[in-house]
């Protein structure tokens, strides 16, 4: 399920770029080296060598999300923290720029929102071609 963070991001690089996106791309698809087979990025820029994580609170604290069991909470997100770093990791190695978008970054007015997103792209673009 799509976060409304996901489809905000979306609907304003489609404003920027158009239809030239992917989403829920397959990591081991992107990168054949990948070991996990059912992991994604949220949101592929494939003109640009950019990839999009919209990551929300869960991908930094501790959300039980009704779960009972704060030590299973807990093993979730370092699991969370480690695939998150893995699929980085993947991307900065295979010459593709990589972008976290935090729930709590994005401006919710339409212009900031897209001059944010296009700074944090230029941003990426220029520590892959650095």
């Amino acid at each position: 399920m799509k976060s409304k963070l996901h489809k905000s991001t979306v609907t304003l690089l489609k404003k920027i770029f158009g239809s030239n996106l992917q989403e829920e791309v397959n990591v081991n698809k992107l990168f054949s080296s990948y070991p996990k087979k059912n992991e994604h990025y949220d949101i592929v820029l494939p003109a640009f060598n950019i990839i999009i994580e919209c990551h929300g609170e869960q991908h930094r604290s501790l959300q039980t999300f009704g779960e009972k069991d704060i030590e299973k909470v807990a093993t979730n997100l370092v699991r969370q923290q480690h695939r998150d770093k893995r699929k980085e990791e993947v991307a900065w190695e295979n010459g593709w720029g990589y972008v976290i978008i935090w729930y709590d970054e994005f401006p919710e007015d339409e212009e900031n929102a897209i001059l944010f997103l296009k700074t944090k792209i230029k941003e990426a673009i220029e520590r892959i071609e650095s």
